[in-house]
């Protein structure tokens, strides 16, 4: 009889210590997996934007986050795009390029597009770079820029400057000039290469330009 009650008690005290051995080996896997969820989140809202240059603050902007589009177009399997914005007399659509690039479509309506470059600055946690988007006409007789800017991983956010005239560009603008014509598809080619023609020998932007297109 005696047996009978203690075997009972044995095996509910040795279930009750098994179970507190499993709580006290889970437990701590259990907290890092929900830490590590809620982490994300909390990561994700204080990756930041760049604080902006003094000369980028009281531009418009468009902000990019790339994260959202790849979960939008997973099941798509194909690059996805930000819905068209407007920005004076400029559309902008952001979407994905090959190869982890972001890229700028500007549709320009002025009669001065021929003539003009469009200034932006894209900044991402890590950077800040000018660019000029240059245009050419469609056949449908719309004038496009576009700019496919490398190493966009994430976030981005692009400043939008006032257009300028091409002539206007001088030596201070070489190093963008550069940037700006490695960053072109090749279709926009020879704008660029019509700005370089319209400068005497040496000048620093044609110069800017050739460089570009030997590399």
């Amino acid at each position: 009889m005696t047996v009978l009650v203690v075997l009972p008690l044995l095996l509910g005290a040795s279930g009750a210590i098994a179970c507190v051995v499993l709580f006290r080996t889970l437990a701590p896997l259990v907290r890092a997996d929900m830490s590590d969820n809620l982490a994300i989140p909390a990561r994700r809202a204080a990756e930041p934007r760049r604080p902006p240059r003094p000369d980028l603050l009281g531009l418009p902007s468009i902000l990019f986050d790339q994260r959202g589009l790849r979960l939008a177009g997973s099941a798509l399997g194909a690059r996805q795009r930000l819905e068209p914005q407007w920005v004076g007399k400029v559309t902008y659509v952001l979407g994905e390029a090959e190869r982890g690039r972001l890229e700028i479509i500007a549709e320009y309506a002025s009669d001065t597009a021929g003539a003009d470059v469009l200034p932006v600055t894209v900044t991402t946690p890590e950077r800040a770079d000018d660019y000029l988007l240059i245009f050419r006409a469609e056949d449908s007789g719309k004038w496009v820029g576009v700019v496919e800017v490398p190493g966009v991983r994430d976030l981005a956010e692009v400043f939008i400057h006032d257009a300028r005239e091409r002539a206007s560009l001088t030596a201070d603008d070489a190093e963008t000039v550069r940037r700006s014509v490695r960053a072109v598809p090749d279709p926009w080619v020879p704008a660029w290469q019509a700005v370089a023609q319209a400068r005497p020998e040496g000048d620093p932007v044609r110069e800017a330009i050739t460089q570009a297109l030997r590399t």
